[in-house]
């Protein structure tokens, strides 16, 4: 009894909780500075631009992604297959 000092006793009786440490830097924490009160009409203003009803997501440019993306396969596997050839020679 009464043998409530170091370590292992203050682990014992206290909570441990997980802490959220921020490191933004200055545009970060710019952007981030519009979350917390006091609220200015700017502030409403841009967190309202923010949480703006959106349109969904176009599909017209996906033909455009997938050439592209197999422009560049293409590209790469042109590429590897030279170097395979150099070295076979």
């Amino acid at each position: 009894m009464g043998a409530y000092h170091g370590r292992h006793s203050f682990e014992t009786f206290s909570h441990k909780r997980s802490v959220f440490i921020k490191n933004y830097n200055r545009i970060g924490e710019k952007l981030s500075a519009s979350r917390y009160p006091p609220y200015s009409e700017g502030k409403t203003s841009f967190l309202k631009f923010l949480l703006k009803n959106r349109c969904g997501v176009r599909f017209s440019y996906v033909s455009y992604l997938v050439v592209f993306a197999l422009g560049v396969a293409a590209a790469f596997t042109r590429t590897a297959i030279a170097k395979c050839r150099c070295l076979v020679i």
